[in-house]
């Protein structure tokens, strides 16, 4: 896993933040921390996006330190007092309208007596859900108006859509997936080029039915093409019987499950 570290300078404080994504693939999270001068207080204040009117729970040194829910669209502003100076981990999840919870966004601050410590520019990742029937549907709960990018392994597949002001999103996946294991992730990208990490990776499997060789539901001339293209060879997706070999004996099963 890979490590990110923001240096940020302000005044004679230098700040170390950490961000540790899900996935290799990911770039660094740009979060924005401006430590104000002296108040009444040693404060947090955090600002960011998540679904609308999800319940986001903030944990520091894995205490439960804020609990608040995001507004109408999906926004939050929350300043949490009384804190201690020094460095602290700081966690942020959001559960949806679902009860879906978002992956842990992570982060460290140096604390300073007596400032305002703010942090801007965090933007939780999605919640993500997947169900498999003829279909591969994935869907979640993300910020209104910004663009999710659904990523699965092991085929490869990316695709994109677009998220409505209602935070819902949905997708039946059009790519025909391979029978097998697949994991399937998810990330938010706002309209300003904000991204967020990934999203939880759920894990899932394709079963199709004896001879369907595309998943599609049907066996047909895909499959049978499919078929011919691995003729005489020991693949493993045409040869039905799994005897070693895709020869006759996978060919006349096709025909016994042929829907024309």
């Amino acid at each position: 896993m890979l490590i990110y570290l923001k240096k940020i300078i302000c005044g004679s404080l230098t700040l170390l933040l950490f961000v540790s994504p899900v996935f290799a693939e990911i770039p660094p999270v740009n979060l924005n921390v401006i430590v104000s001068g002296k108040v009444k207080d040693t404060i947090v204040t955090l600002i960011g996006y998540t679904s609308p009117s999800a319940f986001v729970t903030v944990q520091e040194d894995g205490n439960v330190v804020a609990t608040f829910s995001a507004n109408n669209s999906g926004g939050f502003n929350r300043s949490i007092g009384a804190r201690t100076a020094g460095t602290h981990t700081y966690n942020m999840f959001a559960t949806d309208g679902q009860n879906r919870t978002t992956l842990s966004y992570g982060f460290v601050l140096n604390l300073v007596d007596k400032t305002e410590t703010i942090v801007s520019n965090i933007l939780l990742p999605t919640t993500i859900d997947v169900s498999v029937a003829q279909r591969v549907n994935v869907s979640g709960s993300a910020t209104p108006n910004s663009q999710i990018t659904i990523f699965i392994h092991s085929d490869p597949v990316i695709e994109t859509l677009s998220v409505g002001s209602s935070g819902n999103w949905s997708r039946n996946v059009v790519a025909r997936l391979s029978r097998g294991d697949h994991r399937v992730y998810a990330r938010v990208t706002l309209p300003g080029g904000l991204q967020s990490i990934n999203s939880q990776s759920l894990n899932f499997s394709i079963n199709c039915k004896t001879a369907d060789l595309n998943c599609d539901g049907r066996v047909d001339l895909g499959d049978f093409s499919t078929l011919m293209h691995y003729w005489g060879t020991n693949n493993s997706l045409a040869d039905i019987n799994s005897d070693g070999i895709v020869d006759l004996a996978d060919f006349s099963t096709m025909m016994h499950y042929w829907d024309g």
